[in-house]
């Protein structure tokens, strides 16, 4: 290969990396190296208490994301900020491999609208990250 020819090579991979987002980046080296759902382990649990995986709260106002061993808070993220503490998380925060416990918040009832758009919200941005979603009924 000629010294023109690498070089154009080279500009082109600079261009494009450096094209990427620090979150794409960070997806890259997280959530795309965990592991496929351990359905075996997935199929044996019957209550909440033990979903060791990212649990999601679809609210009317934003979502609520529930870790295991982490002290829960009622704070709501939107879905870009969800999207980028869910690509953030270690390998090891997703135990049961690449999926999400997923329920719609039963108590807001009268705010359908709002609950369905923020589902469809967060069903393409986990299709989007490759993960899958078990959903659990409302409380």
């Amino acid at each position: 290969m000629n010294l023109v020819a690498a070089s154009i090579l080279l500009a082109g991979l600079l261009h494009h990396t450096a094209g990427n987002s620090p979150e794409a980046e960070q997806r890259i080296r997280n959530v795309d190296r965990v592991a496929a759902p351990r359905e075996a382990e997935i199929r044996e649990i019957r209550d909440a208490k033990d979903w060791t995986n990212p649990f999601i709260i679809v609210c009317a106002e934003g979502y609520e994301l529930i870790l295991h061993g982490v002290a829960r808070n009622a704070r709501r993220l939107g879905v870009k900020e969800l999207e980028a503490t869910l690509s953030k998380l270690p390998v090891g925060g997703w135990p049961l491999g690449k999926v999400v416990a997923v329920q719609v918040n039963g108590h807001e009832i009268g705010r359908d609208v709002a609950l369905r758009e923020n589902r469809k919200a967060l069903e393409e941005m986990l299709k989007r990250l490759g993960v899958r979603v078990d959903w659990w009924p409302s409380a």
